[in-house]
């Protein structure tokens, strides 16, 4: 088919959706990113969200099924309460993973930049890459606080034997690998 739904799905776009309503007037896709932006990341799926003020679509079984196979967000009615369908990126992926993974990337990177504008030097040494491990690990535990992500990660840090000299002399850090 020839659509923007169609489209994006294809194109497999984490960050960003269809909002199919039938009603022009409708402002719930605004609603839905009002509500779930303001919560800490993660912890709220965008599925089976009501949204204050907005008006549900009353779609036939066909069109509902076929923008849901097209991974269009959807707000209709089901037994008798208004509700956002699936919470699915274009792609297919939930949205609120790509909210919590952007919060977590954002969070480390802010945490790393916080340590070199507070450090006159961060030394590339053992000494140093235990200061940029120290603040990724309080990444990843805040958000295992917060719900994120569940306990049991791990951070591996490159080794300095063998590192590569031009990486080094560039001060370019690769292979930090958390899982």
């Amino acid at each position: 088919t020839d659509d923007v739904a169609t489209d994006l799905s294809g194109a497999g776009y984490t960050r960003s959706a269809v909002c199919f309503t039938r009603n022009m007037s409708s402002d719930w896709a605004a609603g839905l990113l009002a509500r779930q932006l303001g919560q800490t990341a993660g912890s709220s799926s965008w599925a089976f969200q009501t949204i204050a003020g907005a008006e549900a679509d009353v779609l036939s079984t066909t069109h509902f099924n076929a923008a849901r196979a097209k991974h269009a967000l959807l707000y209709t009615t089901d037994r008798g309460i208004a509700h956002t369908w699936d919470g699915f990126a274009a792609s297919g992926r939930f949205f609120d993973i790509t909210h919590g993974v952007d919060f977590l990337k954002a969070d480390i990177e802010t945490r790393v930049y916080q340590l070199f504008l507070n450090q006159e030097k961060v030394p590339f040494t053992a000494t140093g890459l235990a200061q940029i491990e120290s603040q990724i690990r309080a990444a990843l535990s805040a958000s295992e606080a917060s719900g994120l992500i569940t306990s049991g990660w791990s951070v591996t840090m490159p080794s300095l034997v063998g590192y590569s000299a031009v990486d080094k002399a560039a001060r370019v850090l690769r292979t930090v690998r958390f899982t």
